[in-house]
């Protein structure tokens, strides 16, 4: 789970520079693949909103990754399930792969088809 989490904070941190930013989080969460969402209990917006809301408690808007892992510490605990947890990770950041059933929904898949003439 830990390496899932750390995939997840190297995209959100792009430049390297060992910080992530609250806009950067908001600009690539997709909430709609968040489980409250999908159970109906929220809608994306008001997910993203209360998604938010727990990253500015300091009000600084950085987000170091003992922040994020902690957060994710927590997200953990109530999910028993690996397979479940890592299609939650996968989907929620847009990281790709996963085997089975932990395989990324949430990504574009493309076909290339060429006629041939």
């Amino acid at each position: 789970r830990l390496d899932l989490v750390k995939k997840a904070y190297a995209l959100l941190d792009a430049n390297c520079e060992g910080v992530v930013r609250l806009d950067d989080i908001i600009r690539l969460f997709d909430a709609s693949q968040h489980p409250d969402v999908k159970s109906g209990k929220f809608t994306p917006t008001q997910c993203l909103q209360r998604f938010a809301s727990q990253w500015s408690a300091n009000g600084d808007d950085v987000i170091e990754f003992a922040e994020f892992r902690d957060y994710y510490e927590d997200v953990s605990s109530v999910i028993d399930n690996e397979q479940q947890f890592e299609l939650m990770m996968r989907n929620a950041w847009h990281l790709s792969g996963g085997e089975g059933i932990c395989q990324n929904t949430s990504c574009r898949r493309v076909i290339v088809t060429r006629s041939e003439e």
